[in-house]
């Protein structure tokens, strides 16, 4: 009766362990603009747009962006998959807490790969600006994290 009670007591809190772990993935949020939150690329996007790029800068920046894109795609379609690996092992009838585990994992990985990916085009479209264009960069992605940080100009 008590390993019975035992393997129940296990099972329960193997549960709330990965459910906490899916909770900490779903609620850190889409990864530096990739995923399911596309905002940050649009708001990367609009403020190239402001930078008054030259010709050869915006045909610069569209080769970077069709360059990457299969490498994204690729990750991202390998993230969903493994979020749907995460949900079917949450799912189960008997939720195995280190299938769950493994899964995390791998979510986590995936998402690595898509902040390193962002990072790295980001990081090459900034290489082809100049002094100026950078600064204003900075500037409105400064101000769009602020208002999207809840804490507005004046705060």
């Amino acid at each position: 009766m008590t390993s019975k009670r035992n393997r129940k007591l296990a099972t329960v809190a193997a549960t709330l362990v990965a459910s906490a772990l899916v909770a900490s993935v779903v609620c850190a949020g889409p990864v530096a603009g990739f995923g399911s939150g596309k905002a940050p690329v649009r708001a990367f996007r609009a403020a190239l747009a402001k930078l008054d790029l030259s010709a050869e800068q915006k045909g610069k920046v569209k080769a970077i962006w069709t360059a990457e894109a299969p490498t994204v795609k690729a990750v991202r379609a390998q993230l969903k998959t493994h979020m749907a690996g995460v949900r079917d092992a949450l799912n189960a009838s008997a939720p195995d807490a280190t299938a769950i585990g493994n899964a995390m994992l791998l979510v986590k990985t995936d998402r690595e790969a898509m902040r390193a990916e962002a990072k790295k085009m980001r990081d090459a479209i900034v290489a082809l600006l100049t002094p100026e264009q950078k600064a204003k960069l900075d500037g409105y992605l400064d101000a769009v994290r602020t208002l999207r940080s809840g804490r507005g100009p004046n705060a």
